[in-house]
């Protein structure tokens, strides 16, 4: 499983569905978008379908685009019929077609008509937060004591993991690092695991060029590290997992 949430949507609604996308990225939550997430020459279909089938949260950006569309038409179809949980995003005000409503017309909708269109998409995470169990990729075990375990899943010394008994954790290439990665491309003080007052876990980027969280680059952000998160600094992968006390 290398993702908790399959996007669906209309072309013509791309910069709302980028928009959850990210939002829900932030927050750690992995995401399937077409067409970033299908590999070059791989059959769109099959692509499409093999998505849907390993994710655990549908989300459907609903509008007058995506309601004729036969392409989602599919995906909501192909949804349903594997019982993934279905969350219509409603950007537009309009009646469902005859092909969404005999498989949607019975789901809670989320509304999003008004503006800021960021308030709407924060309820939308918060949703989803909701449906994904906390053993699964994109969560942490919610308010229960967790020991957070760093391993290296590629580069030098894959294979070694550490527990993070303190309260926080350093990365980067300089001598005074709890994990220290000697590489031109990471820098001396690079980033920071601290666990924050809710009892959850969060990177706190300082390095120059970036790093990689969940195949995302970030800069100088503080990103909450949910169950699984995986972490690119220079030429190593880290995963984080927690474990209960």
């Amino acid at each position: 499983m290398l993702h908790d949430v399959f996007i669906s949507y209309s072309q013509k609604d791309k910069k709302v569905a980028d928009a959850i996308c990210e939002a829900l990225e932030n927050r750690g939550i992995r995401c399937w978008i077409a067409p970033r997430n299908i590999s070059p020459g791989a059959p769109w279909g099959s692509s499409i379908i093999n998505a849907i089938s390993n994710c655990h949260v549908f989300v459907l950006v609903f509008s007058a685009h995506s309601n004729s569309s036969n392409q989602v038409y599919r995906e909501v179809e192909r949804s349903v019929d594997k019982n993934i949980p279905i969350i219509p995003f409603r950007i537009e005000k309009i009646q469902l077609s005859e092909n969404l409503e005999y498989y949607i017309s019975a789901t809670h909708w989320l509304d999003a008509f008004t503006h800021p269109l960021e308030k709407h998409i924060n309820r939308l995470t918060k949703a989803v937060e909701k449906l994904l169990p906390d053993s699964l990729p994109g969560h942490y075990p919610d308010k229960q004591p967790v020991i957070p375990i760093i391993k290296i899943v590629r580069g030098p010394f894959k294979g070694y993991e550490k527990q993070i008994h303190s309260e926080s954790l350093s990365i980067g290439r300089g001598k005074g690092n709890d994990f220290r990665i000697k590489d031109i491309y990471v820098t001396s003080n690079h980033c920071v695991i601290k666990r924050i007052e809710d009892g959850s876990f969060k990177l706190f980027d300082k390095s120059v060029n970036g790093t990689w969280i969940n195949g995302k680059k970030v800069y100088n952000e503080n990103v909450t590290l949910r169950n699984k998160t995986t972490i690119g600094v220079g030429p190593v992968l880290l995963l984080i997992e927690y474990i209960s006390k």
